[in-house]
């Protein structure tokens, strides 16, 4: 694939031209599998970029309750972090 740039939030511009075609990770109870561009993002695993969020669109985030709420081919997917008390 031709080199892919991107601009990251500190202004730090990083580019590369490789590319995984099928790509599948897991959350409990949901396999994910989607094409990504790979590049050194320091301590970052993964960043879900625009094209992952409209393929899964709506996507609702709950900070509070830890939780996201996205849709896909058989209706609405939830996952919840189980929330830990601190003294």
């Amino acid at each position: 694939m031709a080199p892919l740039t991107a601009t990251i939030a500190n202004g730090t511009t990083i580019s590369s031209g490789l590319f995984c075609p099928s790509v599948t990770w897991s959350l409990p109870s949901y396999n994910f599998s989607f094409p990504i561009v790979i590049m050194s993002l320091g301590i970052w695993d993964v960043i879900l970029g625009l094209d992952w969020m409209a393929h899964y669109s709506i996507i609702t985030f709950d900070f509070k309750q830890l939780q996201i709420k996205l849709s896909n081919e058989s209706g609405i997917w939830c996952w919840r972090e189980q929330l830990i008390n601190q003294p």
